[in-house]
């Protein structure tokens, strides 16, 4: 059947490495071509209930000490398992689908964006602690802030929101003019990035201030698929559906733009040195770059278009997600080490835990798994009843 492709690209952010790292990566899939939206009814978005998930999952994400997974489901469902593929605990309190989930850093609470126009933050017993409640249509992302006591959200509603812990907003970020795909906070956590289907990514302070657009002489054309800092927090990258990234400082200046992709970026990361830039693209490859806008190698194997390319901590691989039902891990020459064959539709995202030895993908198939380095799966977090016959589409009012 024909399968309405959805633009998420924001909910790759959802998906971090693990803190501690006990050798695995996530991967997950949400299939991502840029404005193939059409329609999609209220069944699509997730609520949660006891039992494996029933679509495709969203994101994934371990916790701080890297023993847990969470994952959150079109199905309806939001899940914590171990690293032996059992659930220990299923959420349900949404009144529609969940797009993704996160740990804070303490690893002691977890928040949910949904497609229900609210955010919620939990305990690891299932009690929801807070409701946030102000966005006017559904949620797209959601992370805490480093010290893990504020949460940003971001929404259809063309705004994104800070909160505190207790449901309460304490700025809303407005000023784009389409859909907030993504917010992030800096590494000390004083400045807040958004990127936006309007073109644009804008830097705010914590009082809801804008402090500057980041924009072209018209602007990134079709949209900013995802903003990210690097790691000293003085450098930002844009993606686009233009099929360029682009580097800039803080001040608003263009450093560089990175062309070369034949179709529009996915994702674009800093590596933890913060020297080298790993882009994802529709054009089925990933590209490695310096800092002047120099491309050093191409990726190229994907059958389809790359969803995310991710560094490991190390900084000297990478692993890429596609379309194509695979993640593949890359040396720095662009050379193929290992290709993880297993889900049987796209796979939206793949990343490394800390100590860069494992890796976790999810997929449409309604699973994620995990994998070593070798290409060897070492646990799958599956739902054996799928059915694909009764996939669904985003409702008409839900327009990227």
């Amino acid at each position: 059947m024909n399968m309405i492709k959805i633009a998420l690209i924001c909910v790759i952010a959802s998906i971090p490495v693990n803190a501690r790292g006990n050798d695995y990566i996530i991967t997950g899939f949400l299939n991502s071509k840029p404005k193939d939206l059409a329609k999609t009814p209220d069944n699509f978005w997730p609520c949660f209930s006891i039992g494996s998930h029933s679509n495709s999952i969203n994101s994934a994400a371990f916790n701080p000490a890297g023993n847990r997974i969470i994952t959150a489901s079109s199905g309806g469902t939001m899940k914590i398992w171990n690293l032996h593929g059992n659930c220990l605990m299923t959420f349900q309190r949404h009144s529609r689908g969940v797009l993704s989930a996160a740990f804070n850093s303490a690893g002691n609470h977890i928040v949910t964006a949904s497609s229900d126009n609210t955010a919620k933050l939990w305990d690891l017993n299932g009690w929801c602690l807070a409701t946030l409640q102000g966005h006017t249509n559904a949620l797209l992302s959601i992370a805490f802030n480093p010290a893990g006591n504020r949460i940003l959200t971001t929404s259809y509603d063309k705004t994104a929101k800070l909160w505190d812990l207790h449901g309460k907003c304490l700025a809303t970020l407005q000023g784009h003019t389409d859909n907030v795909l993504s917010a992030v906070f800096n590494p000390a956590g004083d400045r807040i990035l958004t990127a936006s289907e309007d073109g644009t990514a804008k830097l705010w302070d914590l009082d809801g201030t804008c402090l500057f657009t980041l924009q072209k002489r018209k602007r990134h054309i079709e949209s900013d698929t995802s903003a990210v800092f690097n790691s000293a927090g003085h450098r930002i990258l844009t993606a686009s559906w233009d099929k360029t990234t682009k580097l800039w400082n803080l001040d608003g200046i263009c450093l560089a733009t990175l062309q070369g992709h034949t179709s529009w970026v996915n994702s674009a990361v800093f590596n933890p040195a913060g020297d080298r830039i790993v882009t994802a693209s529709g054009d089925d490859t990933a590209k490695i770059w310096n800092l002047d806008g120099i491309c050093l190698a191409t990726l190229q194997g994907h059958t389809s278009w790359v969803n995310s390319a991710v560094f490991n901590p190390a900084g000297d691989r990478i692993v890429t997600a596609s379309d194509d039902c695979t993640a593949k891990l890359w040396n720095l020459d662009g050379i193929c080490l290992a290709t993880f064959q297993g889900h049987w539709s796209s796979v939206h995202s793949a990343v490394f835990n800390s100590t860069g030895k494992h890796i976790v993908t999810t997929s449409y198939d309604k699973t994620a798994k995990l994998w070593d380095l070798n290409g060897n799966c070492l646990v799958t977090f599956s739902d054996p009843s799928y059915d694909p016959s009764k996939e669904c589409f985003i409702p008409e009012s839900v327009i990227f």
